[in-house]
């Protein structure tokens, strides 16, 4: 009888705990996806207008390249560089 309750208990505490977990983890990864989408989303929306006005006078003074146009995807790939940065210390193996 003492087994049994045993048992109950350990599946009545163990079985909220895991639900908290997993709720932090899928939490977690939001918060991180609608951070990566403002870093992504604020350059373009900043420079997209900018990069719009220049590319007339662009043109006119015969330059190869608008640099609003680049500032464009600055967010994304400083998005990309600290996922890399992340995916190195997260599964960085010492080879000691």
């Amino acid at each position: 009888m003492k087994l049994a309750a045993l048992r109950t208990g350990a599946a009545l505490v163990v079985a909220p705990a895991a639900a908290v977990g997993a709720v932090a983890v899928v939490s977690g990864a939001a918060i991180v996806v609608a951070g990566a989408a403002v870093v992504t989303a604020v350059p373009a929306i900043v420079c997209t207008p900018l990069a719009i006005a220049y590319e007339p006078v662009r043109r006119l003074r015969r330059q190869k390249k608008n640099v609003f146009a680049k500032g464009i995807c600055k967010g994304g790939s400083a998005v990309a560089i600290g996922a890399f940065i992340g995916a190195m210390v997260l599964f960085h193996t010492d080879s000691d």
